[in-house]
C-alpha cells in the first residue's frame, strides 16, 4: 500500500508555506518495520537525500529503533520538525549542510526558493495547512473495501493522524471523505486508475 501525503512547513519557520509531497509505503510486514518515506518533493535539506528524497531519520533508516507505537501522525510530524531544525550530524545532503553551516543567507535563500517553488506545483489544492492524500493500492483481488490492509492500516491511522493534527494546533478546512466513514478527517481517498473528483 502506498500513501501519498502533502505537509507543510511549520510557521514561523524558514520554511512555512511550502507545500511538500511525500510517498509512505507500506509492506505487508508492517507494523514489524517501518515504511519507506520519500519526498516527491525534495526539499533542500541537509537531512534530506537530494537525490532519492529520503529523510533522514533514525527509526526509519534502522529497524531496530521502530517503534511500533508510531503512527503515521507521528511520522509526518517529525518530518516536519526535522525541517524547521536540521541535523548537521550526519547530513545527506552536504551542500546544504555547507551552506546551512557557512553561509546562512545563501541557505535561507535556496530554502525560500524552494518553498516559493513548492507552492506553484499544482495550482488546484484546496486551502489547508496539511493535505493527506491517501492512493490505495488494490490488487485486483483486494476491490472489497472490508479486507484486511484497507481495515488495519486505513481507519486506526486516519484517526490517529487527526488526533496529531489536532494536538499540534493547526487548522483545516474540511473535505468529504466518500470512502472511508470518518467524521470529517482532512482526507481524500482514491482507488489508484480513479479520476480525481
Amino acid at each position: 500500500m502506498e500513501w501519498v501525503a502533502e505537509i507543510e512547513g511549520l510557521k514561523d519557520t524558514l520554511w512555512e508555506g511550502a507545500e511538500l509531497q511525500l510517498s509512505l509505503r507500506y509492506t505487508e510486514e508492517y507494523n514489524r518495520v517501518p515504511p519507506s518515506v520519500t519526498f516527491n518533493t525534495i526539499p533542500f535539506h541537509p537531512n534530506v537525500d537530494p537525490k532519492t528524497g529520503r529523510p533522514c531519520l533514525d527509526f526509519l533508516d534502522d529497524p531496530t529503533k521502530w517503534d511500533t507505537k508510531l503512527t503515521m501522525t507521528g511520522i509526518l510530524l517529525c518530518i516536519q520538525v526535522l525541517l524547521s531544525i536540521p541535523v548537521l550530524k550526519n547530513p545527506v545532503n552536504l551542500e546544504a549542510a555547507n551552506l546551512l553551516k557557512n553561509n546562512y543567507p545563501l541557505y535561507r535563500k535556496k530554502v525560500i526558493q524552494c518553498v516559493r517553488t513548492s507552492q506553484h506545483l499544482d495550482g488546484n489544492k484546496p486551502p489547508c495547512f496539511m493535505l493527506l492524500v491517501i492512493n490505495i493500492f488494490f490488487e485486483p483481488r483486494s476491490l472489497d473495501l472490508q479486507e484486511q490492509p484497507f481495515s488495519t492500516l486505513g481507519p486506526q491511522m486516519l484517526l490517529d493522524y487527526n488526533q496529531g493534527f489536532f494536538s499540534a494546533g493547526t487548522h483545516w478546512n474540511s473535505v468529504l471523505v466518500p470512502f472511508l466513514w470518518v467524521p470529517a478527517p482532512p482526507v481524500i481517498l482514491r482507488e489508484r486508475g480513479r479520476p480525481s473528483w
